[in-house]
């Protein structure tokens, strides 16, 4: 399960399993639709790809918000 795999990724040493979740509010979810690094498909995920993505997208969500 992605937000599984997810979660054990952010935090590897929290024991997130499927009946031990994240409970702290530091974590935002952000869609980007069309938006898709190389490495990442239906086999492979290139997680520091993926991060980079994210975060760019996270920097452009606060300037739109002013934070």
């Amino acid at each position: 399960e992605a937000s599984l795999m997810l979660a054990q990724t952010c935090f590897p040493n929290d024991g997130l399993d499927g009946g031990r979740g994240h409970d702290q509010v530091d974590v935002t979810y952000i869609v980007w639709g069309t938006q898709i690094p190389s490495g990442v498909g239906d086999q492979t995920i290139n997680i520091p790809a993926l991060k980079q993505l994210g975060d760019q997208q996270a920097r452009l969500l606060q300037s739109a918000l002013g934070l």
